[in-house]
């Protein structure tokens, strides 16, 4: 385990066989930060192409490449941060790219200690357009009917070592979601940066579109699994979550029901057209 630099964001990034030029965005992308104390982190994750294997021999100075054999995105992480010098650890895909102030306003909001995770909104390009836009803060309960956190996200090293780091063996699910559970598990808030935003990229075939809803039961399975100790904390935060949603259906019935009163001259007028067209 390296000593850790204070202040230092260790970007690390699990690489199986990426297009050598999403990669090289990827990297350039990081490179481009406006934050200064940065290392970049790349696991090949035992890639098989060789022209992967080639761009990753290749990659601009100061970028620490380590290669393992294939053990799946979530391991490889883990094998970067074992390596990383950084307080804090910002999570990238190999074929994303991080806006240019993603990595400073991401520090920025870790330094509320109340904060856990800091992450961002996204801009989807590639085979879909889009954006994501979660909501600017969140606690546990906020997880327990799905993922709302984006993967390019930002949490101390201590806290990925703390909570064991992400979940190797759940290569079938989603793997991010069970591990920003674990790390909102003892309390804190998950909150969006200001501004920054990153890309994610959507490809046609994508691990992510392959992951079926059987992968999401198999997620949840290792959410109870992973904390024995805190499922009464998973209890209450999944009561909290029914709770904002029955206050949130409550909010949306209210809002059906006024343009149905506001709406019921025209829906009469309407009714009486037609039966005077029988007419």
């Amino acid at each position: 385990m390296r000593a850790e630099i204070p202040g230092m964001v260790s970007v690390v990034m699990g690489c199986y066989n990426a297009e050598p030029a999403h990669l090289a965005e990827a990297i350039g992308s990081v490179l481009a930060q406006s934050y200064e104390s940065i290392e970049v982190i790349v696991v090949d994750d035992g890639s098989t192409r060789e022209d992967t294997r080639q761009a990753l021999s290749s990659v601009p100075d100061g970028v620490t490449v380590i290669r393992q054999a294939n053990a799946g995105v979530a391991a490889a992480r883990n094998t970067a941060v074992d390596a990383a010098r950084g307080e804090y650890i910002q999570i990238l895909d190999s074929d994303d790219r991080l806006g240019p102030d993603v990595v400073a306003q991401g520090v920025s909001v870790l330094a509320d200690p109340d904060v856990v995770i800091a992450y961002s909104a996204a801009d989807i390009f590639g085979a879909q357009e889009g954006s994501v836009e979660p909501a600017s803060e969140l606690g546990l309960a906020g997880l327990m009917d799905t993922n709302w956190l984006t993967i390019a996200s930002m949490v101390r090293r201590e806290r990925w070592l703390a909570v064991g780091g992400q979940w190797a063996p759940l290569r079938d699910g989603f793997e991010d979601y069970e591990f920003w559970v674990r790390i909102l598990r003892d309390g804190g808030r998950a909150r969006r940066t200001p501004s920054a935003r990153f890309e994610y990229r959507v490809r046609p075939v994508s691990r992510s579109t392959e992951i079926s809803s059987e992968g999401l039961r198999r997620t949840r399975d290792v959410i109870v699994d992973a904390n024995p100790d805190h499922h009464e904390a998973l209890l209450r935060a999944s009561w909290e979550r029914m709770d904002q949603m029955t206050a949130q259906l409550a909010e949306l019935k209210g809002y059906v029901g006024r343009w149905q009163h506001r709406t019921r001259h025209l829906v009469a007028i309407r009714g009486l057209a037609r039966r005077l067209g029988r007419g």
